[in-house]
């Protein structure tokens, strides 16, 4: 918890130096997403409706390619709404490296990475959803290692590959620890989410869970406060 303590503190510097454009950064994460998604809902509820019209019908080769078509739709709309989500954490981890969050400059410097954010998330769907489909806990990691992995893409600007490994690396450093301070966060944004069901502010809740989730994970890996807090507590008492 303390070292939770100390990640926060220094996230909230961070916030607090910079909440104005933040908060333009935010919104435009949350507009993209509120425009798109009745077309992933439409296309869910056509799935739902055409299924259940068909629901007693023996299967043939018309609701299988329907099926088909479906499953391919929903396919390219995870893929594209990943590669949003993840060219956002790009883009605001590049913020927190610099120390710039204009928004507008940001994008305008950026956007002929998104490409490669997509591809990124290409290769992320489909390794973290086999892992999980046949495997779970080795998805789960790779789900960590990913998350790490685009953080290096941002602020190191490697490769696809050289990131995946540099983030290997590092996330297993100080494997448990890692983990479990993002699982503690992840715990408090759970009951962040019962609470803003309530209070119907999920959408606040997701803002500060991207922001601080992008934030500890870019303090990991260049700031670590656990090396810090370490070398603190073993310097000498005289010095």
């Amino acid at each position: 918890m303390s070292l939770l303590k100390l990640y926060t503190k220094k996230i909230f510097d961070i916030f607090s130096a910079n909440w104005k454009n933040f908060l333009i950064i935010g919104i435009a994460y949350l507009l993209i997403f509120v425009i798109f998604a009745p077309t992933s809902n439409l296309i869910d509820n056509q799935l739902s409706s055409r299924l259940e019209t068909l629901g007693n019908i023996k299967m043939n080769d018309y609701i299988l390619n329907l099926l088909i078509i479906f499953a391919i739709s929903m396919l390219i709309i995870s893929i594209f709404a990943i590669s949003v989500h993840n060219f956002f954490i790009y883009i605001l981890t590049k913020a927190i490296s610099v120390g710039d969050f204009r928004f507008w400059k940001l994008l305008k410097q950026n956007l002929k990475n998104f490409w490669k954010i997509f591809l990124f998330s290409l290769i992320e769907l489909l390794a973290v959803t086999i892992s999980i489909v046949f495997f779970i806990i080795p998805g789960i990691y790779l789900l960590f290692i990913f998350s790490f992995a685009l953080t290096i893409i941002a602020n190191d600007n490697l490769s696809i590959i050289d990131s995946l490994k540099k983030a290997y690396r590092v996330f297993n450093e100080n494997l448990w620890k890692n983990i479990g301070l993002i699982l503690l966060w992840k715990f408090i944004v759970l009951l962040g989410w019962i609470a803003g069901s309530w209070l119907r502010i999920n959408g606040l809740v997701t803002l500060i869970d991207w922001f601080v989730t992008t934030a500890l994970i870019y303090l990991i890996v260049y700031e670590p406060v656990i090396t810090e807090k370490n070398n603190t507590e073993l310097k000498p008492e005289n010095d």
